[in-house]
């Protein structure tokens, strides 16, 4: 009732789904509208082969350090997106009666994709939800929210009390939608006559909601595993926007309703950037499995300008390769060529460090580790630059080197499973273990006046 939805998480998919999996997990129930988690679970026995993983594991897990910092984020969201009133005149009956009552059906969920896809922003709705409804002006009201249109998966047969209710809501200037065909007959065994209401093939949703102007945004190129979430708390739109594609960044331009300055905040760093509008144009940029949360509200702070990259190089040396164990570091190897560590021992679970010098031409801006399996640390000359849960794990680096020779540093923590080959974590595939690459530099974009002063 007061935007508030609740999960337990995490648990049972066994010690394979490391921290880098349930932040991806995190963020898609977040992206969701869910703003209250309990996670499964810590546990005094280890070890325990009760739906693992648990989190500390009596000290054998070697990632709970990046568990407490996953655990501070999913705190720091949490709260930034309960309250409110979340925005989408979009409507899904959670059809479970089309599944009871014996006849033909298709799975609700194929029309949550084909809405998300498409950056369709919707509630789920129960048949419970529409028995006493509040009507005004043609729009169904839950809990404040507003709703023009209600989406029915196809479904052969459906009760009788659930068809009134829905012809009612028609009558009252609810768009109601049917998917693929409307229902036969009630689970009564009566005809009906769904009089009002409308029937759609799911594929054609998409654009005739767009037509309708029942989306919240529009992108302006198409990125299918972009999502997000709206809510105004307070008088402030307040978005949440998710890449969930692991292997490629999102870099699009999103009409929404509102311009002008906004605040955009990094939860996982804990850090805010002060930006603006591009006219009517919000840029959003995500790497892969990133998610991001922008407030729209006036600040005087100076706007932060995305910087551009410039030329990118593969970094070729030799490094040298440790292992930890019992708190004691172990050399390994020394090698130009990186691999998979589980080559070399296939039931290790912990650190691999590696190390070597580097020289950097001009100011570097990013590096970017590519394949690792699967928690990443850099330091530079010693000094921390942060963590990387997801390919192509990149650190900023800008103002962190030394002209000349620098020492670099990278921490990969592994996956658990490889240690404790649990039931569960066979039904899911184990990340390399180690650092792979390529490793590479990004530069920072030569301006044109640097480049003219060095003509003259």
């Amino acid at each position: 009732k007061h935007n508030r939805a609740f999960c337990e998480i995490f648990g049972a998919f066994g010690w394979a789904e490391g921290v880098p999996m349930m932040k991806l997990l995190a963020d898609h129930m977040l992206v969701g509208g869910i703003n209250y988690f309990v996670p499964h679970a810590f546990d005094i026995k280890y070890p325990d082969p009760d739906c693992p993983p648990h989190f500390y594991a009596g000290g054998n897990n070697p990632q709970f350090e990046y568990f407490s910092k996953l655990m501070r984020y999913m705190q720091r969201m949490s709260h930034i997106l309960s309250g409110g009133i979340h925005q989408t005149q979009i409507a899904v009956l959670y059809n479970a009666e089309g599944e009871w009552c014996g006849g033909k059906y298709e799975l609700f969920q194929k029309i949550s994709k084909m809405l998300l896809q498409n950056q369709l922003d919707f509630d789920f709705v129960s048949s419970d939800m529409l028995c006493a409804p509040c009507i005004c002006n043609g729009e169904l009201i839950i809990n404040e929210t507003k709703y023009k249109t209600l989406i029915i998966s196809y479904s052969e047969i459906l009760p009788q009390s659930l068809i009134d209710h829905l012809k009612c809501l028609a009558d009252s200037g609810v768009d109601i939608i049917f998917c693929e065909e409307f229902p036969q007959k009630s689970a009564e065994g009566r005809t009906i006559d769904m009089k009002n209401c409308r029937r759609l093939k799911t594929k054609d949703l998409p654009a005739y909601l767009i037509k309708c102007e029942y989306n919240d945004i529009t992108l302006l190129k198409p990125h299918k595993y972009l999502r997000y979430y709206h809510i105004i708390n307070e008088n402030k739109d307040i978005y949440m926007f998710s890449n969930e594609d692991i292997f490629n960044e999102t870099d699009v331009f999103i009409h929404t309703k509102n311009t002008g300055k906004y605040i955009e905040y990094n939860a996982w760093k804990n850090e805010v950037i002060y930006r603006e509008t591009q006219g009517t144009h919000l840029h959003v940029r995500l790497g892969c499995g990133e998610s991001t949360v922008i407030v729209f509200e006036e600040h005087n702070k100076p706007i932060d300008e995305d910087s551009k990259p410039g030329d990118v190089s593969t970094v070729n040396t030799v490094w040298d390769i440790y292992f930890e164990e019992n708190g004691i570091l172990t050399f390994a190897d020394r090698t130009d060529q990186l691999y998979n560590f589980a080559r070399k021992m296939p039931y290790y679970c912990g650190k691999i460090r590696y190390e070597c010098e580097i020289d950097f031409d001009s100011e570097p801006q990013q590096i970017q580790l590519g394949s690792v399996g699967e928690v990443a640390e850099l330091y530079i000359n010693g000094k921390s630059c942060g963590d990387a849960l997801h390919y192509p794990y990149k650190f900023d680096i800008a103002g962190k080197c030394n002209a000349g020779k620098n020492k670099l540093r990278i921490d990969v923590i592994t996956n658990v499973a490889y240690r404790e080959r649990d039931e569960f974590s066979k039904y899911l595939s184990l990340p390399p273990m180690g650092m792979m690459g390529p490793v590479k530099i990004i530069y920072k974009e030569q301006k044109k006046e640097e480049e003219n002063d060095k003509v003259l």
